[in-house]
């Protein structure tokens, strides 16, 4: 059983512990994490993770959300300037393994926090926070999760073997973030002094970078990878193959974006299983690079067998689907090449762009929020 707690009797300078040896146990990023929230330390901190490892993740226990049982506890990011990394220069083949559990790296915002800790935790925006190199592998539940303003790039990663949960990655602004507080008293014609608070709300925004990655052999019940709300985002040169979308009246893809804004572009999907359409754009103002390459499955007689779909935010998803009201555009297969043997790739190459401008709530919004 290992405990997620507040190390009271670490050493003086909690973000130098890690810094003499490589990390073998992901309990010592996210302990070291919590002190540091906790003591309000700001020092950028890189942990990184032992060549030729596999790190186990266990479950919550039925008693805590911060007791876990059979493994460690995922990865648990809640300051800012934190870099993850599989050896000193953080490159996929030094064979860093996160295996199994429900979650694998978790950016909490505030409303996420289990009481256990939002009680001792004041946190913040979780900005500049790099992932690169690891290999997040049979995930039962959802491997990657940012819920939080801020910003995470993932480089180089692989996501591969998740069964079950809606998604693999799931990106979401906190809601109702408070920028500040600001208290002013007013004179009134030489009356008492009126206090009044005046709460300075910001609109949260979340950045996802996403390059050179691949996800293999996931199965999700709504899609692989969705971007809900306010998310600046960049997926690119990244591989998408053999990956299922399993609810069997599913309305999903593989990627899926709503009121975002962000590119897509010089991607692969490479034989998978979707209802709908590779990439679902709902909402948002995204540039999609048509040069991607695809070769895959769509499981519904609706939707788009070989590219993006865009669906109007004025209707639903399913009046769009019932009446035809939606927009299909083809990839190439130019960007597979790198991915994939040469008698699988095209060789025809196409440099159109399409930006898309939509506003509004799309259906999966609504959903999801």
């Amino acid at each position: 059983m290992t405990l997620l707690f507040f190390c009271l009797v670490l050493l003086t300078s909690v973000d130098r512990s890690l810094s003499s040896s490589c990390v073998d146990n992901l309990d010592q990023i996210t302990n070291n994490e919590i002190e540091s929230a906790r003591l309000g330390a700001i020092k950028p901190v890189t942990y990184v993770l032992c060549p030729n490892t596999v790190f186990r993740v266990g479950f919550p226990s039925q008693s805590s959300q911060i007791v876990y049982e059979e493994g460690s506890v995922p990865i648990v990011i809640l300051n800012s300037h934190r870099a993850i990394q599989c050896g000193e220069d953080g490159r996929l083949e030094n064979n860093c393994t996160i295996h199994g559990g429900d979650h694998h790296l978790l950016v909490p915002g505030p409303a996420d926090l289990p009481s256990e800790l939002s009680d001792n935790i004041s946190l913040g925006i979780t900005t500049n926070v790099t992932v690169r190199g690891i290999v997040f592998q049979n995930c039962t539940d959802l491997a990657l999760s940012m819920t939080n303003a801020g910003s995470l790039l993932l480089a180089d990663c692989a996501v591969q073997g998740q069964q079950g949960g809606d998604f693999s990655l799931y990106a979401r602004p906190p809601h109702g973030f408070i920028n500040g507080r600001t208290r002013r008293k007013l004179q009134l014609g030489g009356t008492d002094d009126l206090e009044s608070s005046l709460d300075l709300t910001v609109d949260p925004l979340t950045q996802i970078q996403i390059t050179n990655c691949t996800w293999t052999h996931n199965e999700a019940n709504l899609a692989i990878v969705a971007m809900v709300g306010n998310v600046l985002f960049d997926v690119e040169k990244t591989l998408f193959q053999s990956n299922a979308i399993v609810l069997q009246e599913g309305v999903g893809g593989l990627l899926w974006f709503t009121d975002g804004q962000g590119r897509i572009q010089n991607n692969c999907f490479y034989n998978n299983l979707y209802p709908l359409s590779p990439v679902i754009v709902n909402g948002g103002v995204v540039e999609v690079d048509l040069n991607s390459g695809v070769d895959a499955a769509r499981r519904q007689t609706v939707g788009c067998d070989n590219g993006w779909m865009f669906v109007d935010p004025e209707i639903t998803l399913g009046q769009a689907l019932a009446q035809n009201q939606f927009k299909c555009f083809p990839f190439t297969q130019e960007s597979c090449s790198r991915f994939l043997p040469t008698e699988l790739a095209s060789s025809q190459a196409s440099s159109a762009k399409l930006i898309v401008f939509a506003l509004g709530l799309s259906l999966l919004s609504a959903m999801l929020v």
